[in-house]
């Protein structure tokens, strides 16, 4: 059984490629959506894990987001920061694909609810958060 944290990189994984394809345009993005595609947390209630996570992502400046969390909406009006768009627009140095990390998270995205493998979605979430400022 896949751990929060798991989860929550999943998660992070969906909303930023909704965002990324999305922008500049805000949108909403309902637990309901999420759940459907990739699940919710094994331990505890979804409802807490969405509003807890979705205030980590705003918190740590990632989104800006229209209105607090509801039951319903994990993120309402929600926008990438400059900050999480200018690390999805580079191109890893060490990387001999020369794809964008938000180029290659489309791809990954359509996948992150049947079989993408944890080790991917953790790298993938490791190498984003490493080119941010």
């Amino acid at each position: 059984m896949p751990s929060n944290a798991e989860i929550a990189d999943k998660w992070i994984i969906f909303t930023f490629a909704r965002l990324y394809e999305s922008f500049p345009v805000r949108v909403d993005i309902s637990v309901e959506e999420i759940q459907n595609e990739i699940g919710g947390p094994p331990f505890g209630s979804v409802n807490v894990f969405a509003a807890d996570l979705a205030s980590w992502l705003i918190e740590e400046k990632y989104i800006r987001s229209g209105t607090p969390y509801s039951d319903e909406v994990f993120l309402a009006e929600a926008v990438l920061t400059e900050r999480a768009l200018a690390a999805l627009k580079k191109v890893p140095s060490a990387m001999s694909e020369k794809r964008s990390l938000g180029e290659r998270l489309k791809d990954l995205s359509l996948d992150i609810g049947k079989s993408v493998a944890k080790k991917e979605a953790g790298e993938w979430i490791v190498e984003l958060f490493s080119n941010l400022p």
